[in-house]
């Protein structure tokens, strides 16, 4: 079944293909919004909140892509969205909290997290669709909705900020910035 067909029955109504589309997708939805949104509880309501407008907007696919990337996008911009709405309270939160220090963030397995959540937005957005979520850079292109030299300045860019950001913990986790085959 194309992905154009499996649309138009959960379109129609169809139960067991709207099952199937979420069991399909929902695993690189969540890893994606959790990435991005940089914790799990809201990765959760993204990935939920994504489900429900695709539901909604599943007759507007054109099959110019595929649902994967069609979902993603969805997936991209209820980021967005959410990010909006937190952004502010997350701010003023981050100014009370205490620094872990950088050891006790190492062993936590948290350091590149962390250092990702420190990217501007877009970078960020590309490099976890890129190395994370592993699409090819022509559908990361479609996600993001920019030319593929733009995805791809992204991802570069996004490695750079990272290797600085993490100079000196290199030794420990240098392969993570491996150039891609992809």
């Amino acid at each position: 079944m194309t992905d154009k067909e499996l649309a138009k029955k959960i379109e129609s109504g169809d139960g067991e293909a709207a099952d199937q589309f979420v069991r399909d997708h929902y695993p690189a939805v969540l890893r994606l919004a959790t990435r991005l949104s940089g914790q799990k509880e809201d990765g959760e309501d993204i990935a939920q909140q994504t489900f429900m407008v695709a539901r909604r907007k599943v007759g507007s696919f054109r099959g110019n892509s595929s649902l994967r990337t069609w979902i993603h996008r969805i997936a991209i911009n209820e980021t967005r969205q959410w990010r909006r709405r937190t952004v502010p309270v997350a701010n003023l939160n981050r100014d009370v909290e205490s620094q872990d220090s950088g050891i006790e963030e190492f062993e936590s397995g948290h350091i590149l997290s962390a250092a990702m959540a420190n990217l501007p937005e877009k970078q960020r957005e590309a490099f976890v669709l890129f190395e994370v979520e592993q699409l090819p850079m022509n559908e990361v292109a479609q996600v993001l909705g920019v030319p593929s030299g733009t995805a791809k300045a992204r991802v570069f860019y996004a490695r750079q900020n990272l290797r600085r950001q993490l100079e000196g913990r290199t030794e420990v986790i240098r392969d993570e910035f491996q150039e891609s085959t992809r």
